[in-house]
């Protein structure tokens, strides 16, 4: 594959992310972390460095919000701020719903999902580890990786 400089994060990892930020050791005690390890943020975290952009989407944004919603205390309040910071900077595109929900996938993986399937590009590199999206997004050869693989292959290795 082609290295891309531009990587369009899900929301999954992208929670990871920011939870090992805060805390590594509230990526094993948060319950929308808990199934990382501290190794796999630190994984993710290298991963990242590879591209000069970050691509987001609303429905990213809101649901990595959410998700960080877990924590508490000074927790949340610093993993709030590393997304306000971020939302600042990463390239933020907008699919409208209407259009999400009228992709052939959509049933099946739901409006976030479909969104990023008419989003992504050729251009920009899709990190997930959601298996269908990873399976979708592989089918219309749009370049993307799927973070169990990078998990399990040990790509990363120090």
């Amino acid at each position: 594959m082609a290295e891309q400089s531009t990587v369009l994060i899900d929301a999954n990892l992208l929670t990871l992310w920011i939870v090992g930020e805060v805390s590594k050791d509230e990526v094993l005690r948060n319950r929308r972390t808990k199934r990382y390890s501290i190794e796999d943020h630190q994984i993710l975290a290298r991963y990242l460095t590879r591209f000069t952009h970050v691509m987001i989407l609303p429905n990213i944004a809101t649901e990595t919000s959410n998700l960080i919603g877990a924590l508490s205390g000074d927790y949340l309040k610093k993993a709030r701020a590393i997304l306000a910071a971020g939302l600042n900077v990463w390239n933020e595109s907008y699919i409208q719903s209407a259009s999400a929900s009228k992709e052939p996938d959509f049933n099946r993986l739901g409006l976030t999902d479909a969104a990023i399937l008419i989003c992504a590009t050729r251009e920009t590199e899709v990190l997930t580890d959601d298996l269908d999206l990873y399976l979708s997004l592989s089918r219309k050869r749009i370049p993307v990786t799927n973070f169990t693989h990078l998990r399990t292959a040990g790509l990363l290795e120090s």
